[in-house]
């Protein structure tokens, strides 16, 4: 995922790190929902602001939260973004 740069497969990674809860592998999950989401996935957006504002996996930081959220509710077109 990480070699070729892969938004799929790092955006799979973070889901199957997520699905654990372990706190080695919230740093597993925001790590590769911080890859796939700079790559554009609004899914890893929208979970990068879920982890910043809870601090799973990182240092919380809210105002990241929004940010990432923010980044998010650009792509979601058709969504309320509150």
């Amino acid at each position: 995922a990480e070699e070729y740069d892969n938004e799929f497969a790092q955006l799979e990674l973070m889901r199957w790190y997520d699905s654990y809860i372990d706190f080695s592998t919230e740093k597993s999950a925001f790590y590769w929902a911080s890859k796939a989401a700079q790559h554009g996935s609004y899914f890893a957006q929208r979970r990068l602001c879920q982890y910043y504002c809870d601090g799973k996996g990182c240092q919380k930081d809210p105002k990241l939260g929004a940010l990432w959220l923010h980044k998010a509710c650009q792509q979601e077109k058709n969504t309320i973004c509150i």
